[in-house]
């Protein structure tokens, strides 16, 4: 795997994260 593609793969994990804690904390409210 090319550096490129394992920094473009850690930040759609990333995004991927980040969407599921802001849907949690919507559901929070």
């Amino acid at each position: 795997m090319t550096p490129t593609s394992t920094y473009i793969a850690d930040r759609v994990a990333t995004k991927l994260r980040w969407n599921l804690t802001v849907d949690d904390t919507e559901r929070a409210t």
